[in-house]
């Protein structure tokens, strides 16, 4: 696929990695060269998503988990794990190959 800064937005705001108005792509998991990457090696859009999703959560076996819940007169809290986080990811990853496999069914290429 054609690599544009459309495209390249695009695929950041649906994978949850949008670069925000006073930050810089270091502040998400991916550069926009790796994004134009996935977007290049794609046959769609909707693949180039899933493949986003898909290395998301192999990252986020290396972090730490995100806050589940927090209690405040207990002062708990509890956290995703990893594997709950990358299973969100994959069936992220999943919507979007759909997405993409259904849109080839029906002779279109979804841009």
């Amino acid at each position: 696929m054609t690599v544009t800064a459309e495209l390249i937005t695009k695929v950041r705001k649906l994978t949850g990695e949008p670069i925000l108005p006073e930050g810089t792509e270091a502040d998400t998991r991916f550069t926009d060269v790796e994004i134009s990457e996935f977007i290049a090696d794609a046959s769609s859009v909707n693949n180039a998503i899933a493949d986003v999703w898909e290395a998301k959560a192999g990252l986020f076996q290396a972090e730490i988990g995100s806050v589940k819940s927090v209690g405040a007169a207990q002062e708990t809290t509890q956290w995703y794990t990893p594997k709950e986080q990358a299973d969100f990811c994959f069936n992220m990853a999943k919507q979007y190959r759909e997405k993409a496999v259904k849109a080839t069914a029906f002779g279109c290429r979804v841009r």
